[in-house]
């Protein structure tokens, strides 16, 4: 799948722009209007004055050539080139920072990660492409979800690519809307809550660094391992976890490996599935794990 590109006529020129990955032309805000060319002209003639009034004869020479040959339509063009310059830099450095931002929390879970793309996830049925392109349309209106706390469940068998849309999800929202995630996995949440035994901090993902309340957006992989069950302990601290987030209204995307909502309720506690499904929109993975299957071993 490509993105589709656009042609943008700036100014007289154009750019080619390929979805969000390309930096646009930036925005001329100085415009060739007539109270920017009696702006310029008293510009000019302000300089003028000061280059005449000059007591070195040699700086004065100099300045009364620059000034003398500069026209206001010139003037105004060098101001449209010079804020033109600053939005540039502006943007790219805008860019970088999201890029930066991007790749670490995708490191941080994993370098396999960096590679996730919309375009390269494997699609072989036509429930695949159902569920991808539902995701894809959800995501269009990503900050209006995240500002009321929509969450997210995705749930499915082992190998259906449930972690790849996670990826593309932060991608999006961070390259796109500048909206910063953290992202954990079951074993790294029960990890850090053996280490508070042993003076380690605290303090749950989602709620570093900030006292104001949760983070906006919280992704959790496999909170419960496949086949298995929370213990009382670990079941007791996701539900504050999620209750924490529910009550300041803060999205919590989970993808979880069940086979639906029975499932998820008798491994993870009903009390946690009632609070992850209010104001949740689900999808369901019910096709095959794209991981191929061992060769069998004939004795």
């Amino acid at each position: 799948m490509t993105e589709k590109t656009a042609m943008q006529t700036v100014n007289g020129h154009r750019f080619r722009r390929a979805g969000f990955g390309i930096i646009p032309p930036p925005r001329l805000r100085t415009t060739c209007n007539a109270e920017t060319l009696v702006a310029a002209e008293q510009h000019i003639a302000e300089n003028l004055a000061a280059a005449e009034s000059d007591p070195d004869a040699f700086v004065r020479k100099s300045r009364l050539k620059l000034w003398q040959g500069l026209t206001p339509e010139q003037q105004v063009a060098d101001w449209i080139r010079d804020e033109r310059r600053k939005d540039d830099y502006a943007w790219r450095d805008r860019c970088l920072t999201r890029w930066k931002t991007c790749q670490q929390i995708l490191t941080s879970r994993g370098a396999r990660y960096l590679r996730c793309r919309w375009q390269n996830y494997v699609i072989e049925t036509p429930e695949q492409a159902a569920v991808v392109e539902g995701i894809r349309t959800w995501a269009d209106t990503l900050p209006a979800r995240i500002r009321r706390g929509e969450n997210l469940l995705l749930f499915g068998l082992c190998g259906t690519g449930k972690d790849h849309v996670l990826a593309c999800l932060v991608r999006q929202a961070m390259l796109r809307h500048n909206i910063f995630s953290q992202w954990v996995t079951g074993p790294e949440l029960f990890r850090r809550w053996r280490a508070e035994f042993n003076g380690g901090s605290s303090v749950d993902p989602g709620d570093d660094k900030c006292s104001s309340g949760p983070r906006p957006l919280l992704l959790i992989s496999d909170p419960v391992l496949p086949g298995g069950t929370l213990t009382p302990y670990q079941a007791e601290r996701l539900y504050a976890l999620i209750d924490r987030r529910s009550s300041y209204q803060t999205s919590t995307w989970i993808s979880v490996n069940t086979t639906g909502r029975e499932d998820l309720e008798q491994r993870i506690g009903v009390a946690i599935v009632d609070r992850l499904r209010d104001d949740a929109t689900t999808f369901s993975f019910g096709w095959p794990s794209y991981r191929q299957p061992l060769p069998k071993v004939t004795p």
